[in-house]
């Protein structure tokens, strides 16, 4: 069995080139910015948020100083909390839509949702935080904007974009907007459609003359990879999404790009195995690894209920549960809450869920054929090893696929291992 996952002679993993290194941590983490309020660092003490982490004591300043931004770290970082605290201190206590979050899939934007709302739940005023979601009580959701409107809302593109154009959403006292995964929004053919008629009309930085005076809206994109950053930045400016050209903003030393895309305590390993061992090979690693949970990604056009039940009894009894595109939103949620909530400790996820999901005790990620690219690889890995804590990533590969995991590692500047090495996870 075990010569499923050797690998094979004519492919070997190359050394690579050195990753950047990272600075070596004080003793004492640096307190948050002194600026945001009382209430709001002691409810993120509270939920375990003691002390901001290289992003967010790089980003909070100049976000606090109204400075609109691109926000680019290393996956599992705390990219969402960089924007979340400066976004809730801003806030008024009036009932106005004052800040719009706009994510890729319903997924994140639940997640997103949930954050800020844990966080919102400790203020001494009446924060009111928001889900747009695709088939979410749509007509629920119009009837509390108008009524009642929240201070924050969080969506999806697609349905953020036909309640805007419902003319349900009332931006007129925007104060921030967010597009978090922006490479992802802008990846999608119909996502990028929509977000740039959004942000080119509706949300276009200098509608209405305020904003030109140097007041108004402020405008943040966030991800751990944007291509060709410094383009994108005088583009943003250029098509009137943000005031002027955003800042770049990046961890405390620096880094970013691809090669800095990942933490540094992820190990990578490739098992090589015929086509027809994959899953077989699969299984050998799942049952040398005993991953506390994991996350395993695979192409949607493979039968995934069928290996689902394949995998039953190798993690658990139960067969994972599957997270996939085209599955039932209440099924799509379900299988996150699985996962997250510890009922099952193994998830089956076509790449949908590789973008921006946070389960902080995701310890595994496996990757049962090969990504798209070398920014797939660099997201769907980093669903494990969140906030510091270590993690394993295996890809799954054919001898002759072994030029692109090479060139997977040379972009990202990481070292794959041999999966079938007893020292390996």
């Amino acid at each position: 069995m075990l010569i499923c996952v050797t690998v094979c002679a004519s492919f070997a993993p190359p050394p690579r080139r050195a990753r950047r290194a990272h600075p070596p941590r004080c003793c004492a983490a640096p307190p948050f910015d002194e600026r945001l309020p009382e209430w709001l660092t002691a409810r993120a003490a509270a939920l375990g948020f003691a002390a901001p982490t290289a992003i967010q004591a790089a980003a909070h300043p100049p976000l606090l100083d109204g400075a609109d931004a691109i926000i680019e770290a290393e996956t599992g970082s705390g990219k969402t909390l960089a924007y979340v605290l400066p976004l809730l201190a801003a806030l008024r206590p009036q009932a106005t839509v004052q800040a719009l979050v706009l994510l890729p899939t319903r997924e994140l934007a639940a997640q997103v949702t949930r954050v800020a709302r844990r966080l919102a739940a400790g203020s001494p005023e009446r924060l009111h935080v928001m889900a747009l979601l695709d088939g979410s009580g749509a007509k629920r959701q119009r009837r509390w904007l108008l009524a009642q409107p929240p201070q924050v809302v969080v969506g999806n593109v697609e349905q953020v974009d036909s309640v805007i154009r419902a003319r349900r959403l009332p931006t007129a006292n925007l104060r921030l907007l967010v597009v978090d995964e922006v490479d992802a929004c802008l990846a999608e053919t119909r996502t990028r459609a929509l977000l740039q008629d959004l942000l080119s009309g509706a949300l276009r930085a200098d509608d209405g003359g305020e904003l030109k005076r140097g007041a108004g809206r402020q405008t943040l994109f966030v991800s751990a990879t944007i291509p060709q950053r410094q383009h994108f930045a005088k583009s943003c400016a250029q098509r009137h999404w943000c005031r002027e050209a955003p800042r770049l903003l990046s961890a405390a030393d620096g880094a970013s790009g691809l090669d800095s895309a990942l933490p540094s305590q992820l190990r990578h390993g490739v098992a090589v195995c015929t086509d027809a061992k994959r899953l077989a090979a699969l299984r050998v690693l799942l049952k040398r690894h005993r991953p506390a949970a994991a996350i395993v990604f695979i192409k949607g056009a493979r039968p995934l209920a069928r290996i689902a039940e394949s995998l039953a009894g190798v993690v658990e009894e139960a067969a994972p549960p599957v997270l996939s595109d085209d599955a039932p939103l209440r099924a799509r949620a379900d299988a996150v809450r699985a996962l997250r909530d510890g009922e099952s400790r193994l998830l089956l996820s076509t790449p949908l869920g590789a973008r921006g999901l946070d389960i902080p005790e995701c310890s595994h990620v496996y990757l049962f054929d090969l990504p798209d690219s070398a920014e797939a690889y660099a997201h769907a890995a980093g669903r494990c090893g969140r906030m510091g804590r270590p993690g394993t990533v295996s890809l799954l590969c054919n001898a002759n696929e072994g030029f692109v995991v090479d060139r997977i590692g040379n972009a990202l500047g990481i070292e794959f291992e041999d999966a079938a090495e007893e020292a390996y996870g």
